[in-house]
Order: structure tokens, then sequence, then C-alpha cells
């Protein structure tokens, strides 16, 4: 490998370490505010430096890559096993929460071993295999945390009933207790707080399972199969090791306990991710995606600016579904809408358990108070930034990662599912990036 190759591999290596930190993030308390910090920076570097974001993708050696991705699995195997990231919501066990670690260390080392003559069958066993066991732990956390939630699970069920009762579930159809630290007894949340894509999907959870963070589940295992998929299709030992190592992550099961929707984000962002190639499709899952949390709209800059040859159709399929789902809700009732989906969130007091600059702020005894308008204003920033420089499927993607994680940091809150989506946004390029694949990089064409 000559110089400018070596050069160009240091993009592998920060995305690798940038998916390491905010996955290690996913674990509650501002102390992961450390980690976030670093992840962003390295993210940040990554992707807005002119000079690395022109430079091509360098994976420097198969055997290297499957080596440190063995080691990364069995870190995070470890890490499970020792408990390091309990699930705390409701009752578990010692076997629930250490098990699994195990399992994956032993799936990791013998994808490892048997990597020189592992054939189509074997790999698509392992992928199953994967998503059997991910299944299954899902269903027993489930089982153990029955009734069991945060505010988030009383959302969603109570939408759920809503919506069978035809009812809008944005207005006092829905009401729930607060539960956050600063709220008095008695306080209470008036409105579904996420948007109709997030509405529906976790309905469909509980009219169907009886229990909306099915859904999680489901979306959680359609992101690894994808992972898996990608790493079938090129026979790669790195891209399926990348695969067991976000099946390690030892704090999705606190994801899946709490309800909290990011793995429904994260599974349409790797179905868009999946089908680039189809402007039908990678904009109707883009348009999805971006229409299931508010958040998403700090990356309005990026989708309007990345560049390549069907950007245009993917952009106009993309608005359409932002605008229709969002739409029911706003022809409905505009005023609740705003009141419960907007406002809410832009009113939401700091705070200091979270894992951003608030949090980071706690922990030297300070009290920072953001404006409201801080967190999105500079994510339009960065969106700006990244979408200058946005002409591939991984451009775009780590684009979304570092403009989300810049306004996540600047924003009042910031927890665990924050930094669990951005996670997992790096591990899709990165399955992507060690499995060799050339970066795949189309004319553009003018908007006219």
């Amino acid at each position: 490998m000559d110089a400018s190759q070596s050069r160009d591999s240091l993009k592998a290596v920060l995305l690798f370490f940038s998916a390491l930190l905010f996955a290690l993030a996913v674990r509650p308390g501002p102390q992961s505010a450390w980690l976030v910090l670093m992840g962003t920076v390295l993210i940040g570097v990554l992707t807005l430096s002119p000079s690395r974001a022109s430079a091509p993708f360098v994976v420097d050696s198969q055997e290297r890559w499957s080596f440190r991705l063995l080691m990364a699995v069995l870190a995070f195997g470890l890490l499970g096993v020792v408990g390091w990231v309990p699930s705390t919501i409701g009752p578990t066990t010692a076997q629930l929460e250490r098990v699994p670690g195990a399992v994956w260390c032993l799936l990791a080392l013998a994808t490892f071993v048997t990597r020189r003559r592992a054939n189509d069958v074997m790999r698509w066993g392992l992928v199953v295999l994967a998503v059997a066991l991910t299944l299954a732990v899902g269903a027993l956390h489930l089982r153990a945390a029955h009734g069991v939630g945060f505010d988030v699970l009383v959302f969603h069920i109570e939408a759920a009933q809503a919506l069978a009762e035809g009812q809008n579930p944005w207005t006092d159809a829905v009401t729930v207790p607060d539960g956050s630290l600063n709220a008095e007894p008695g306080d209470v949340i008036v409105g579904y707080v996420y948007p109709p894509v997030t509405a529906i999907a976790y309905s469909v959870g509980y009219w169907v399972f009886s229990d909306p963070r099915v859904t999680s589940l489901l979306a959680w295992t359609g992101y690894l199969l994808v992972l898996g998929a990608l790493a079938i299709r090129r026979r790669s030992t790195p891209g399926l090791l990348t695969m067991l190592l976000f099946a390690a992550l030892p704090g999705w099961p606190l994801v899946l306990r709490a309800a909290w929707s990011e793995p429904l984000s994260l599974v349409l962002l790797a179905g868009a991710y999946a089908m680039w190639r189809s402007s039908a499709g990678s904009g109707l899952t883009t348009g999805l995606a971006l229409a299931s949390k508010q958040y998403f709209f700090a990356t309005a800059p990026l989708l309007l600016l990345h560049r390549d040859a069907r950007w245009k159709s993917r952009l106009v399929i993309a608005v359409s579904m932002i605008v229709v789902t969002i739409g029911a809700a706003v022809v409905w009732d505009p005023i609740a809408f705003w009141d419960a989906a907007v406002r809410f969130h832009l009113s939401t007091d700091p705070r200091p358990d979270g894992a951003n600059l608030v949090g980071l702020a706690s922990l030297f005894g300070l009290t920072w108070e953001p404006p409201g308008f801080l967190a999105l204003a500079v994510g339009l920033v960065v969106g700006v930034l990244a979408g200058r420089h946005s002409s591939t499927r991984r451009s775009f993607m780590l684009g979304m990662g570092v403009t989300l994680a810049a306004s996540f940091l600047f924003g009042s809150q910031a927890f665990v599912n924050y930094w669990f989506l951005i996670a997992g946004i790096c591990g899709l390029v990165l399955a992507d990036v060690v499995s060799s694949e050339p970066e795949i990089k189309l004319t553009a064409e003018p908007f006219v």
C-alpha cells in the first residue's frame, strides 16, 4: 500500500473508532458524554474535512480487519458478560443479561476460524442464527419487562388505543404521566409526541402482539439482516463480524425495553442504504425514516444538497413521503399536532443526566441551559456542510450521522436512544466499507 492509499485507509479506521465510541455510549448517564464528544469529533473529521470527504475508503487488509473486528466483538461480548449495561427497566436475571454476550463471542470466534473455508450456505446460516438468537433474547426481555417501561411505552399503547377507537392521538385522547426528572407529582403530557409513521408502526406492534416494543425488536433484527446481506453478497468475513459486533451491542436490550423508536428509524435507513440504486426504493424508505422523528428536520440541507445521478427522483419521492405522512396528522388537527409533536420538544427542560454537553457540564458541577433553537441551528449548519460533500450513499449516511450527532450534542437532552441511532448509522457504513466494494459515485446532474 502506497502513501496515498495509507492516508485514505485512515477513513476506514476513523469510521471504525467512531462506531465503537457511539456504541459504547449506549449506556445511561452523563459519563457517556465523553464518548459521544470524541465520536462526533472523529466522524466530523471523517465527513466534513474536504480532504477526507473527497478521498476514497480504502481497507488495508481483509485479514487485518477480520482480526480488528473479532477483537471488538469479543470486547462487546465480554462487556455483556460482566453486565456493563444492564437493562435497568423491569425485572431481569443475570443469565438473561450476561449469557448472550458469551454466545456472541463464540459465534465471532467460529466465524474468524472458519473464514477461509466458509461458503454461502455457512454465511447465511450464521446470519439466520444471529437473527434468530436476537429475536429469542429480545422476546425474553419483553416477557420479563411485560407491562413495565418508561412513559414512552405508555405513549405507544395509548396512541394505539386512540387510533383503534378513531380518535386523534395528538389530542388529549393520549394523556401520559410526565416521567422526566423535572416533573412535579401529577404532571402529565397531553398528546402523542411522535410523528404518524412511528404512531402507526408501534400501534401495529400493540394490535398484533399486545406489546408495541415488538416493533422495535423486529426493526432491530431487520437492521442486522441488512448488515448480514451486505456481507454475504460480497463473501466478506469482516462484514459478517460487523453484523456480530452490533448484535453484541451491550445496550440494545435497554433500548428495546424502554420502547424508544430509534430501531424503526434505523431499519428504514438501512433499507434506503441497501436499495440506493433504486430511486423509488431508497426515496420511499428515506422519506419514511426522516418522517419518523422530529429531529431529522436538521438533516434537510443534506437531503437537498446531496448529488448523484438519481438524486432528483429520490428527493421528490422522499419529500412526498414526508409531506403525506406528516400532512395526515396536520390535516386532522394542526394545532394539536403542533403542540404535541413540535412545541413539546422545543420546550423540553435541559437534562443534566443526559449524554451531551448539558450532561458534560453537570459532571463539573455546572448548569447550562441551551436555548431551544440551538440544537436545530447547529444541525442545519452541519447539514449544509455535509451536503456540500455528499455524492455517494456512504457520504449521505455519514453526513446524516454527523449532522444528528452535532445537533444532539447541543440539545437540551440526549439519551441512550439518540446515540444508538448514530452507532447504527456508522455500523451500516462500516459493514459496507470493510466488505471492500468500491464506493459508488455516480455523475451528478443539475436540478432543472
